[in-house]
């Protein structure tokens, strides 16, 4: 089948971004993720945000990472109605030598909360190498018995491990607010908190058609070790937006006619293409259904769906302003 998608991602400009993509996929796709919450979070407590915010807040990126992926921080909260651009200011980093910047402003606060809610923290890529090697033992400068996270340090050679069970067996300490957060961070975080009305739970989204966004396809195994091919899908407009849906084509020979029929609308003809990265900007009409298990647990699933629209790479929002002779900042892209 030869769908409107073969002709991008076959050619020359799909190939390129693969290569550039597959480099670092994993901490691109996490960092771009935080790098959203880190944006919203800031919106909500200040008013404003620029790309200097996102950068002070993901500060320092992982080693090998190039700094210019988190220019894709805004773009899928622009396409959700999220944010907005306000103006524009001159960054204050060394760095930057100047550049002109956006400044972003929420654009629907209930919606910024909403996705948040939706759209948890990733944990880190990589383990602490420490942790990772620890035995825990008692400790004798310890209490035997002790129901909470303990104020004492544990002797050299037992580091990151600070609680003790009601076993006596010395575990992780709790964490502190001082641990995670840089600079100000607290007095934001207090406001937000302050200020911030705890979100209604979600429930599953009602059956209809939706306009989504297909965020991601990946090859993926089931519990029970079915293999599949997993979409991500991000409703894009009305009173769900931002809510994600997931639709899983099973790569068995009962399911392999739906999931050969699913993967043709995607351009996906061969086994060989779903190990690539998915093509990004597939805009489709999915139709969801609301279904309920014996046990009374509610599931959304997809039904069918058609392609209508494939958005080519948005300009990056982080881009600076052109100034008054026409030119760009060249060191715009420094974060």
């Amino acid at each position: 089948m030869n769908s409107p998608l073969n002709r991008t991602v076959d050619g020359q400009e799909g190939e390129s971004r693969k290569a550039a993509i597959d480099l670092h996929e994993t901490p691109r796709a996490s960092l771009i993720h935080r790098g959203r919450r880190a944006l919203l979070e800031r919106l909500l407590a200040e008013g404003a945000a620029t790309a200097d915010d996102v950068a002070e807040r993901m500060s320092p990126l992982p080693e090998g990472i190039d700094p210019r992926v988190l220019g894709g921080v805004p773009k899928l909260l622009v396409k959700l109605g999220i944010i907005r651009r306000s103006g524009s200011t001159k960054s204050d980093r060394p760095n930057r030598n100047a550049s002109v910047l956006a400044v972003w402003e929420l654009a629907n606060r209930d919606a910024a909360l909403a996705w948040l809610t939706d759209n948890s923290d990733l944990p880190d890529t990589q383990p602490d190498n420490d942790a990772s090697v620890l035995s825990p033992a008692p400790s004798p400068s310890l209490p035997s018995h002790y129901p909470g996270c303990s104020e004492t340090r544990t002797p050299i050679g037992n580091p990151g491990w600070r609680r003790m069970t009601h076993e006596g067996t010395l575990m992780p300490e709790c964490k502190r607010l001082a641990d995670i957060l840089v600079n100000s961070d607290r007095d934001r975080l207090e406001r937000a908190w302050t200020l911030t009305t705890p979100a209604a739970d979600l429930m599953k989204i009602p059956a209809r058609d939706y306009r989504c966004l297909i965020l991601s396809g990946e090859l993926f195994n089931a519990k029970n070790g079915t293999p599949g091919y997993k979409l991500a899908l991000e409703v894009l407009e009305g009173d769900y937006a931002g809510r994600r849906i997931w639709h899983d084509l099973w790569l068995t020979e009962a399911a392999m006619p739906m999931a050969k029929r699913d993967l043709a609308k995607l351009g996906i003809n061969s086994l060989e293409q779903m190990e690539r990265h998915f093509h990004e900007g597939i805009i489709i009409n999915a139709r969801v259904s609301l279904r309920r298990d014996d046990g009374g647990t509610e599931s959304n699933r997809v039904v069918r769906f058609d392609v209508v629209a494939v958005e080519p790479p948005e300009p990056d929002p982080f881009a600076p302003v052109p100034s008054a002779n026409g030119e760009e900042d060249p060191d715009h892209l420094k974060l």
